[in-house]
């Protein structure tokens, strides 16, 4: 099976089912969704301090969603 991480995570949706082994996403209401659907994957809140491991072989990366977003000013 193929290692992979995901970052700006969001809640999850680009994965595969399986679930990376490694999910990275600022917001902690996100973080609580990501661990309850991938229990087994290490959470990690700041993509600039994320020590990736060296055999990963799919990142899978969410897009921003600020014209989506019910935050701010859309």
């Amino acid at each position: 099976m193929p290692r992979s991480i995901s970052l700006f995570s969001g809640v999850g949706g680009l994965e595969s089912p399986e679930g990376p082994e490694v999910l990275c996403e600022l917001d902690p209401d996100c973080r609580i969704v990501l661990a309850d659907r991938f229990p087994h994957a290490s959470l990690h809140d700041d993509v600039m301090t994320l020590d990736v491991p060296s055999d990963v072989d799919v990142v899978f990366g969410g897009w921003p969603c600020q014209d989506i977003s019910v935050a701010g000013l859309r």
